[in-house]
């Protein structure tokens, strides 16, 4: 299966719990910004993976993949008999320099690619343990009953309907924290080019994640070190692949007086 690096790590977790091999596809920078390396996926598919497990928009790094890439990427799995399941929970939380786009909306992806979501990531509801499977086509339906049971069946009630409540009647709540949000990614590029500039970080196009790079602070262990000087903790990158090697995670989605003292934490440590 394959997945592009860096990777929440639940992905990196389920392809080895399944009994799969992983197969990785590492995210690439241009231009200072992350971008999907669709000449490696081609490589990737034409090793004879049978899956793809895409992250749109991806988690940790904020990139949207356009619609003509997906529509690449769609091409590319036909030609290989690739199954793409595509994971969009962050996809309500995509600020408005970039668009969007669900992969089931484009030409002929009901025959190759499914879908998953959740409300859990914007209306903030991880606990309730409820997603969705969009899977076009009444043959690719009847293989999901040879999920177990838990899988197919095990939502919480109270889990649906909060997911219903979110995407039903939640729209003007979400159109209220994108927007704070918003403030929030370009307020952190503010405040660590003023006291931490030994970290570079890309504005992301979505998502409430800073992918930080800390590699030119010549730590052995990034988060370790904040932990342990700054009593601040940070998703280690080396848990999302090695690709996130001297990179860490960051958390925005706080109010704005904590992401203050969160990038207070940081400098104070690296001092």
């Amino acid at each position: 299966m394959v997945v592009n690096t860096p990777i929440y790590p639940p992905f990196l977790h389920t392809v080895h719990d399944s009994g799969r091999t992983l197969v990785e596809s590492p995210v690439v920078w241009r231009d200072g910004r992350p971008r999907l390396d669709l000449a490696g996926l081609a490589d990737a598919f034409a090793t004879g993976v049978t899956a793809y497990l895409l992250c749109n928009p991806h988690n940790p790094t904020g990139l949207v993949p356009t619609a003509d890439e997906l529509a690449e990427i769609l091409a590319l799995a036909e030609r290989h008999g690739v199954l793409v399941v595509s994971d969009e929970a962050h996809g309500p939380l995509t600020y408005p320099n970039a668009t969007f786009t669900p992969v089931l909306t484009l030409p002929g992806a009901d025959r190759v690619a499914v879908a998953v979501t959740s409300a859990s990531k914007a209306w903030n509801i991880p606990g309730l343990k409820t997603a969705a499977l969009v899977v076009p086509g009444e043959d690719r339906r009847k293989t999901l009953l040879d999920l177990s049971v838990r899988t197919r069946m095990g939502a919480s009630i109270l889990g649906v309907h909060a997911n219903v409540a979110a995407w039903t009647g939640g729209r003007e709540w979400l159109a209220e924290v994108l927007d704070y949000l918003d403030g929030n990614r370009r307020l952190l590029a503010e405040l660590l080019a003023a006291q931490v500039p030994g970290i570079r970080y890309a504005v992301p196009d979505a998502t409430y994640l800073a992918w930080l790079d800390c590699r030119e602070l010549g730590l052995d262990d990034p988060a370790a070190t904040l932990l342990e000087r700054g009593d601040i903790a940070l998703s280690d990158g080396a848990t999302f692949g090695t690709p996130g090697i001297g990179w860490l995670r960051l958390n925005f989605a706080t109010p704005r007086p904590l992401l203050e003292e969160q990038v207070r934490r940081i400098a104070r440590a690296l001092s």
